[in-house]
């Protein structure tokens, strides 16, 4: 094979070095860019003292590149070269994506489990993933990593007895463009009979690209559905059913929390969102998506005939030992419908107030000023997908005993709390949420919990039942916890009433926590620093840290999510502002300057400088306000 021979893995060698990954960035990056002519070295010996000074360890090509003394092609085309030269686990270090520790390890287990190579030891032991391994053999010989797009397969080569041989060698054929050789996509280069297969199959003249073979293998399978589905609809049928229970028992593994299967123009593409941020998974045939998007339909009750509407439904399905409760929604798009499974398990239940993410004091004043009080509104704001449900639902969970009536109108119920009385609106059948809003207040409840405030009446009555005593809990989509404030006095809420009634408002955002298993210290660039409100000297008091990547957080750096909150308890000061129809940057001030008040950026730099997540989350999911204040001082009025 052409391309093989050009990077033959057999004659690359093993790749065996004594010397230790380490010393790579001097032994080699330095002296070969010397050796070449493109780095002096009094410029190496420059960059050399510069990496020593610094407060925390980094590699010298970075160095290199900071210090501008090597242009940046120059300098990844030197280390590419250099790491073609070492074995693949040599390369998993140098990119950061194992640690010389783990390589130990498994040096360790490999002595004791002759004939196994050390990559698939790290592998099993979870010590990488398959796409780190990829990312490794791709830079050892200089092949590209293929992301499987439908478009780009040859679903013609994958017919009969050849589809079954493909699928026992993971190999993917790439559509054949004119007087081009032919393009295979393989796990593993290096595999002498993959090798001697595709030069049987395709000629010798084969072109490799490179892809984990937990991407090959789905898209094999799906193909295989196709076709039988085609040929055979009831064996076809039965392939769907169980493609759908593998997709949610992935996610479910993956800690997803919506699945987006969205057809395309020639393929189905299927999305998780994991951790707020949604990951590219999976790529069908085309053919693929009405069986599927039949079968899901049958499980949520959804019409299966009605294809021009959207349309959404709700089933159960077991994932092991869990139940899923899981929401579907149906989107009408020009290449057929999209559906978006929001999976929740049952088992999870509610999380306590403490474990959301609140600072000490914040937490306190919430509980005393906010919670404790018998009337009032108290309002949650933020954007879709912030959390704001689900501090709802904790908060409502605490107050619930058996003295304490409690009722909803929700659309959807989303978590069910026992003891709660909850209403879910479905306006099919009359119940409306202005129906439902008139009716909720002769329950005698004590406490109302209105899904959300949508518009003047809502407000209005929000208002009425806190005027009568009750105590409100709704939701806003407003950007923070001041425009919440002006948002219901544009809602032609007199704002005596507002300033009267509203007793919290809590804004806030989710953002990703760093991967506790690899996170490690670093100091941030002057750009982060700039773009985060920071000044220096906040920098040089505070250990700032970022995940590497490992197998625990999918290489991603970040696991799990934690809160940034904003929380505005109106005092006399603030309510006299209100009766003023002040601008958001008075209120904000006076809140600043006579209550405990943090602002989402404050509390979110707060918890960058604990070393719970990154500045880049902080000024990517906050808003921009004034300039923030000194983190000492924030440390302070939150209690840390």
């Amino acid at each position: 094979m052409a391309s093989a021979r050009t990077n033959d893995p057999e004659s690359a060698g093993d790749g065996a070095s004594d010397e230790a990954p380490d010393s790579l960035d001097r032994a080699r990056i330095g002296e070969a860019l010397v050796r070449d002519g493109v780095l002096t070295s009094d410029q190496l010996e420059f960059a050399l003292r510069v990496q020593a000074k610094l407060r925390y360890h980094e590699r010298l090509g970075r160095v290199i590149e900071q210090l501008q003394l090597v242009e940046p092609e120059v300098l990844r085309g030197a280390i590419h070269r250099l790491r073609r030269s070492l074995g693949v686990p040599e390369i998993l270090v140098d990119l950061g994506l194992l640690s010389r520790r783990d390589l130990e390890t498994a040096c360790q287990l490999q002595s004791d489990q002759r004939g196994r190579t050390i990559e698939a030891i790290l592998v099993d032991q979870r010590l990488i993933d398959e796409e780190a391994l990829v990312t490794a053999l791709a830079e050892k010989f200089g092949l590209p990593v293929f992301v499987p797009r439908m478009e780009e397969i040859d679903e013609k080569i994958l017919q009969g007895h050849r589809l079954q041989e493909l699928k026992r060698m993971k190999i993917l054929p790439l559509r054949r463009k004119r007087d081009e050789p032919a393009s295979i996509v393989v796990s593993d280069p290096r595999d002498t009979q993959v090798r001697e297969f595709a030069e049987a199959v395709f000629g010798e003249d084969v072109q490799l690209q490179l892809a984990a073979a937990s991407q090959i293998e789905p898209v094999l399978a799906a193909i295989e559905i196709a076709h039988r589905a085609a040929s055979d609809p009831a064996s076809g049928q039965s392939e769907i059913v169980d493609l759908l229970k593998d997709l949610i028992e992935k996610a479910q593994q993956e800690g997803a929390s919506d699945i987006h299967i969205e057809p395309l123009a020639n393929s189905v593409r299927v999305r998780f969102r994991i951790d707020g941020v949604l990951v590219r998974r999976f790529e069908f045939p085309r053919s693929v998506h009405s069986p599927l998007i039949t079968r899901i339909k049958v499980l949520s009750e959804a019409d299966i005939a009605e294809r021009r509407r959207h349309q959404d439904g709700r089933m159960i399905m077991s994932s092991g030992d869990q139940e899923l409760d899981i929401r579907v929604s149906f989107y009408v798009s020009i290449h057929g419908e999209t559906v978006v499974l929001r999976v929740l398990s049952r088992r999870t239940g509610l999380l306590a107030l403490t474990d959301l993410g609140f600072a000490p004091l914040m937490l306190r004043r919430y509980l005393e000023d906010v919670l404790e009080s018998e009337t009032g509104i108290v309002v949650f704001s933020g954007s879709t997908g912030s959390g704001k449900t689900t501090t709802l639902s904790s908060s409502v969970a605490l107050l619930n005993d058996s003295s304490t009536k409690i009722i909803t109108a929700e659309d959807p119920v989303e978590y069910q709390i026992d003891g709660v009385t909850q209403c879910q609106i479905n306006s099919h059948i009359g119940v409306t949420y202005e129906e439902t809003l008139r009716a909720i207040v002769r329950q005698d409840p004590d406490v109302i919990v209105l899904g959300e405030v949508r518009d003047g009446f809502s407000a209005g009555v929000a208002v009425q039942a806190a005027l009568t005593g009750h105590k409100v809990f709704t939701t806003l989509h407003t950007e923070d916890s001041v425009g919440a404030l002006l948002r219901l006095i544009n809602m032609d809420v007199k704002p005596f009433f507002v300033a009267s009634t509203v007793q919290g408002i809590l804004a806030q955002r989710l953002v990703r926590r760093i991967c506790e298993r690899c996170s490690k210290p670093y100091s941030p660039g002057r750009e982060e620093v700039r773009r985060s409100g920071l000044v220096p000297r906040d920098v040089r008091k505070f250990e700032f840290r970022r995940g590497a990547g490992c197998d625990h957080c999918s290489f991603t750096g970040y696991r799990g999510r934690t809160g940034f909150f904003e929380l505005l308890t109106p005092n006399d000061s603030i309510r006299d502002q209100v009766m003023t129809n002040p601008t958001a940057s008075t209120l904000r001030e006076v809140a600043m300057r006579s209550t405990g008040f943090v602002s989402l950026r404050e509390d979110g730099l707060a918890k960058a400088a604990r070393g719970l997540t990154t500045l880049e989350e902080v000024y990517l999911h906050t808003p921009r306000t004034e300039k923030v204040r000194d983190i000492g001082m924030v440390f302070s009025i939150l209690g840390y």
